[in-house]
């Protein structure tokens, strides 16, 4: 095999996802998300994979939404080739508008829903997670 090759095969193969970390370690949190209009209001989607209810707390504010995650702890015998899945602790704060109010919010197969319809809400509402 050509030398020049052979060195970019093993460079390649030595830092071949070591860019992952420098694109998103000023990234917090990164959190693949979809926001989809409804008839009467909003859907958002977000995908939390590795993360079940007990590790999820949304709270409703006045003209926000805090979505808060608390990483699962994993054995640390672990030898990962490529990490792509976080469990770090997150805290997300999303802007909305008051007119709307969070409806239901639903965890299936690492993505979370929060469907939110137009309506006057309270001041403060924890969400409870079905």
């Amino acid at each position: 095999m050509n030398e020049l090759i052979r060195r970019e095969l093993d460079r390649f193969e030595k830092n071949a996802f070591a860019g992952w970390d420098l694109m998103t370690k000023n990234i917090k949190p990164w959190l693949p998300c979809n926001i989809v209009r409804t008839d009467n209001g909003i859907q958002m989607t977000l995908a939390v994979a590795g993360y079940g209810k007990e590790n999820l707390k949304i709270t409703a504010r006045e003209g926000s939404l805090n979505i808060e995650g608390t990483g699962a702890k994993e054995s640390e015998s672990l030898q990962y080739v490529y990490r792509g899945l976080s469990r770090k602790d997150f805290n997300l704060q999303v802007p909305v508008d008051p007119i709307y109010e969070v409806m239901e919010v639903t965890l299936k197969d690492g993505l979370l829903t929060i469907d939110m319809d137009k309506a006057p809400r309270a001041d403060e509402k924890i969400i409870e997670i079905k």
